[in-house]
């Protein structure tokens, strides 16, 4: 538990979203302000803004924009954490979202191309396919579990493709499906919770859990228990001479710090010798390569691999590889994998037998850890 960074005097934190392709943490004030920080609350900036700002959120981890929910009037408002500035786009959801005594717009985030406005008065939960221009397309409304008011923060995480809402009267937070099914809940730590965000690490099993406090504080928590959705094997492995598909496969944890490896192996291997790992950042890719494809984005790096199998290598598909993919990354190979970034790789070896005398495993996709 800690508590990342000292906001300024009287800020009351109402909103946070993390941003992982900046590795940020950005907290709004029902001040006006906007602050951006790191996961342990240094490099701080804040932009002094105006309105009651309430929610804050991230629809593309690529861009700089955010986008901020404002209360009375309740509107988006588009932010470029860049420039410091607000873009001039703005959606009015006046029509949907305003509520009895200030319990009107009070979370906000994007998932699956919607944004999804929390309404604090009675806990619903509104979809708007916001357009460029002001356009509002609104969709349906999702009705609160048990039917809870107080709705105070959202956060769609698409790594576990979870909605994640609080609900500050009742110290929870409720997890939702992508299509609004309950799934469980648990207590929240502290009072007055605002604002909630997820920093998910996959294919880890936890995340790092942020809440934003109006009495002034932001607070991280580790160890929030998470399931990662999307698939961290793909792509099809090449047929090798003795007709097996070679696999790939890991154990462990990738992560920047951690002494403990993770080990990236493949298997169903003909003769394990003279193995490379092909590994390239951000996204997948499939390129026709010696007979088979490559299925890491380019521009793609490569290092040698270690035989598990004997010697000589065997000739069926009893052979393996085994890399240490941390004890590599921490002895500084390559200062491009940072925490944050996403790694895909793939395994290439020698197949004497077969047309192109090589072989490939499928790949697999992941991300680097703190």
């Amino acid at each position: 538990m800690g508590q990342p960074g000292k906001l300024p005097p009287g800020y009351e934190p109402s909103g946070a979203a993390w941003h992982a392709g900046r590795q940020e943490l950005v907290i709004v004030g029902d001040g006006g302000q906007v602050t951006a920080m790191d996961r342990d609350g240094g490099q701080m900036t804040t932009w002094q803004l105006w309105g009651d700002l309430e929610a804050v959120a991230v629809a593309d981890p690529g861009s700089s924009l955010v986008y901020l929910g404002l209360e009375q009037p309740d509107m988006v408002l588009e932010f470029d954490l860049t420039t410091g500035q607000l873009t001039g786009e703005q959606w009015d959801l006046t029509p949907w979202m305003t509520g009895p005594s200030n319990e009107g717009l009070e979370a906000l985030t994007f998932a699956e191309g919607l944004f999804l406005a929390g309404l604090q008065s009675d806990g619903r939960i509104f979809r708007f396919d916001l357009q460029p221009g002001g356009v509002v397309v609104p969709g349906s409304a999702l009705a609160s579990h048990l039917g809870r008011g107080d709705l105070s923060g959202l956060h769609y995480e698409p790594a576990t493709a979870v909605l994640y809402a609080i609900h500050d009267s009742y110290d929870a937070i409720v997890e939702y499906d992508a299509q609004g099914v309950f799934l469980r809940e648990y207590a929240l730590a502290g009072d007055n919770q605002e604002g909630v965000t997820l920093a998910p690490c996959c294919p880890g099993g936890a995340a790092s859990i942020f809440l934003a406090e109006d009495s002034g504080e932001v607070w991280r928590y580790e160890g929030y228990p998470i399931l990662c959705a999307h698939s961290l094997v793909y792509c099809t492995a090449k047929l090798n001479s003795q007709g097996c598909l070679p696999a790939i496969g890991y154990a462990g944890y990738p992560s920047a710090s951690d002494p403990a490896p993770f080990v990236i192996g493949a298997t169903q291997v003909v003769n394990n010798k003279n193995g490379l790992l092909f590994y390239g950042l951000a996204g997948r890719s499939a390129l026709p390569f010696q007979g088979g494809l490559l299925c890491v984005k380019p521009p793609f790096r490569r290092t040698p691999i270690q035989s598990s199998g004997g010697n000589p290598p065997p000739a069926d598909c009893s052979g393996s590889f085994a890399f240490d993919f941390n004890a590599w990354m921490q002895a500084g190979a390559d200062p491009g994998l940072a925490p944050g970034v996403r790694v895909n790789g793939q395994h290439w070896y020698r197949d004497p037998a077969s047309p192109s005398t090589t072989g490939l495993t499928d790949a697999i996709e992941f991300e680097v850890c703190p």
